[in-house]
């Protein structure tokens, strides 16, 4: 029983050493993340369009595929805040501000898939470029057509990883075009907010072997 209880010891042991010799911004096989608008000063995001101000989030899917690239799949939207009147019926300004009505549609929504490579700095930073395509869609409330066409977004980023499974986007920005309804939209994406990674740690991110 006490042989038994040493080799389970030893095990245990054996598993935490390994785990412990990986950084924290090790490949993991998935990632989930939220760049947007969170309380708490959990996030931030917005699109700036033509001098404007436009309130904007991104959910964003990767998988691995080797050490430094992942296949990833995203699906964003961006609202047109409209001003509000107070009380005092004096117009009360919202940030991120809008655009004067009627020169874009009131919102946005992509569906976009591509690639990210991705650069270990350390053990805990991870920086990355990333470009994908897909379909924008814009309508608008109140009865009007909706409206589909092609959308391109490249760009890149910086993440801090603060532990094994949890990193935090410090800094994600993305220039995107698309054509919807016959008009061009061009626009600059910045986020920052929570990333979620799950799954098995790559093989080669977990450190040289050590040779006896």
């Amino acid at each position: 029983m006490s042989r038994l209880l040493k080799t389970a010891l030893i095990m245990v042991l054996s598993a935490e050493s390994a785990f412990a010799q990986q950084p924290p911004n090790a490949a993991r096989k998935f990632e989930i993340s939220y760049t947007g608008n969170l309380p708490f000063f959990l996030g931030f995001g917005f699109v700036r369009k033509g001098g404007f101000n436009l309130g904007g989030a991104c959910v964003q899917v990767s998988v691995r595929v080797t050490d430094s690239s992942a296949a990833l799949g995203e699906v964003c939207g961006t609202h047109q805040f409209m001003r509000s009147a107070s009380g005092s019926g004096t117009p009360r300004r919202r940030w991120p501000l809008s655009e004067p009505a009627g020169q874009q549609v009131d919102s946005l929504h992509s569906i976009r898939g591509g690639m990210r490579l991705n650069k270990l700095a350390g053990s805990h930073v991870t920086t990355f470029v990333q470009a994908l395509a897909g379909v924008e869609r814009g309508y608008r409330h109140g009865g009007f057509a909706n409206n589909a066409g092609f959308s391109f977004s490249a760009g890149g980023g910086v993440d801090i990883s603060l532990t094994n499974w949890f990193s935090y986007a410090i800094a994600r920005a993305n220039y995107q075009t698309a054509r919807v309804g016959g008009t061009s939209i061009n626009s600059l994406r910045f986020g920052t907010g929570p990333v979620f990674r799950l799954g098995k740690t790559s093989d080669q991110s977990s450190g040289p072997e050590t040779v006896p």
